[in-house]
């Protein structure tokens, strides 16, 4: 099977590829507006679509971090460019340089 993610789908798509678990028939992954940094796309989203000025983001991400920081899964440990060399099958990135979904 193919697997495709878009921004936070594609997070989980390379998460689930970069595990020792069995992964199935999965033969390709696409990977489409992936984002780096699960922080600088909380940043930019609050400040693109909403307007909120710089103090309350970084307030409302350093509150997120803290009540994510003992969760299995936290996004703020996650790094794309950490887990492609333990990705274990072929991947498709996909982005625009005007991009809408995570800019650049």
């Amino acid at each position: 099977f193919i697997l495709w993610g878009r921004s936070m789908g594609a997070f989980a798509s390379l998460a689930f590829t970069s595990t020792e678990a069995d992964r199935g028939d999965c033969i390709l992954q696409i990977l489409d507006s992936p984002f780096s940094k699960f922080e600088s796309v909380c940043q930019q989203r609050a400040k693109i679509f909403f307007g909120f000025p710089d103090f309350l983001v970084n307030y409302a991400v350093n509150l997120m971090k803290k009540n994510l920081s003992e969760h299995p899964f936290n996004p703020f440990k996650f790094d794309i460019k950490e887990k492609l060399p333990t990705c274990r099958v072929s991947s498709i990135f996909v982005y625009n340089e005007h991009d809408e979904v995570i800019p650049t």
